[in-house]
């Protein structure tokens, strides 16, 4: 008897598998065939951000969601190009891959803005956007153009 899912083998007896609670079968060369047939597996997230990556298959592996990985890096002819990685689940759980990423993360908008990163949804962008340009200048250690405390201070003690 074997587990199609960890290829765990059991004895004559047993009828579900300890560590993925699924049932056993006798022979795992045709089990894994067929189920691969009626549940293939489709791409669930595709990006170049490694650390994305590593927690999206750690989010998967504690949801015990079986996934497929690709890390395709073109380094031979194409330096510039940036790695890329690729996810797949089963079509049948692939809305509970999609909970358990938006478990992980709090909610479908942080889940979604973890997964596709943009300029726009990354914190220091939001930060920049809603301040004003004074503000702006005043992080900068100088002040807004055109005014006293836009001149460096070392021209003030020149003139002294």
């Amino acid at each position: 008897m074997y587990c199609p899912q960890c290829k765990a083998e059991y004895r004559q007896g047993f009828t579900r598998c300890a560590d993925c609670d699924v049932q056993l079968v006798q022979d795992l060369a045709s089990s894994s065939d067929a189920a691969a047939e009626m549940d293939p597996f489709c791409q669930f997230w595709k990006g170049e951000d490694p650390r994305v990556f590593a927690e999206l298959c750690a989010v998967l592996e504690e949801s015990g969601i079986p996934y497929r990985k690709v890390e395709w890096q073109d380094h031979l002819f194409n330096t510039m190009r940036f790695p890329e990685f690729r996810l797949a689940v089963p079509f049948s759980k692939f809305e509970k891959a999609e909970q358990a990423v938006v478990e992980a993360y709090g909610s479908t908008e942080e889940a979604d803005n973890a997964m596709y990163p943009t300029i726009e949804n990354r914190e220091g962008y939001r930060e920049l956007i809603s301040c004003t340009h004074e503000e702006k200048w005043k992080q900068r250690g100088r002040g807004a153009p055109g005014t006293k405390d836009d001149e460096p201070e070392s021209a003030e003690e020149d003139e002294s």
